[in-house]
């Protein structure tokens, strides 16, 4: 604060004619209004500044970013993905494992700001997460693994949840010997012929 009053005093001193018969007095009830003014000024910046703090604190896309990377995992990106198949098959391709999540911008600026909307789509993130137990379970009786899976938010406001696998390696075994077999068969039974 005494900084802010030492920056106002010599403009406001000089701005004032002040006569060598009354200095100290004029001096003083300058003084007592430059301290006034300062003050004032200081705790209006101080005001608007904590005001400043307060909305950035609910609008920090950063410091939510965060959050949500300690509550789900690292592996979310904010990116602006429009649904189309070409884009769900390339982020199927392109991810490896099951906590994969993506938001668009326009939402987690939304999430950071409104409670409600950050309510909605973490149930539906954490959804993702609830359920990967069971996906892994459903692929296993199918003799496949995941590759990757997880969750978008597209810009529109739509979730999408995608499921990339691979078979298994005991099931590409059996299916390897299964087609060799066939093939197999299929040159005797042209032989024959």
């Amino acid at each position: 604060m005494l900084s802010s009053i030492n920056r106002f005093a010599p403009h406001y001193l000089y701005q004032n004619n002040i006569s060598k018969n009354n200095h100290v007095d004029n001096f003083n009830t300058d003084f007592k209004e430059i301290l006034s003014k300062a003050t004032s000024k200081t705790e209006s910046v101080l005001s608007a500044s904590a005001t400043k703090t307060l909305v950035n604190d609910a609008l920090d896309m950063d410091s939510y970013l965060a959050q949500l990377q300690v509550k789900f995992g690292s592996k979310i990106s904010v990116q602006s993905m429009e649904y189309s198949k070409v884009n769900i098959n390339h982020i199927g391709g392109s991810t490896i494992g099951t906590g994969n999540v993506i938001v668009a911008p326009n939402i987690l600026e939304k999430m950071a700001s409104d409670p409600q909307a950050r309510q909605h789509y973490e149930q539906k993130i954490q959804a993702h997460f609830d359920t990967n137990g069971e996906a892994k379970a459903f692929m296993a009786m199918h003799g496949r693994r995941i590759v990757s899976r997880g969750v978008i938010i597209h810009p529109n406001g739509e979730v999408t949840y995608y499921c990339s696998s691979d078979y298994t390696p005991e099931e590409k075994a059996r299916l390897e010997k299964a087609m060799k077999e066939e093939d197999e068969a299929k040159a005797k039974n042209s032989n024959f012929t």
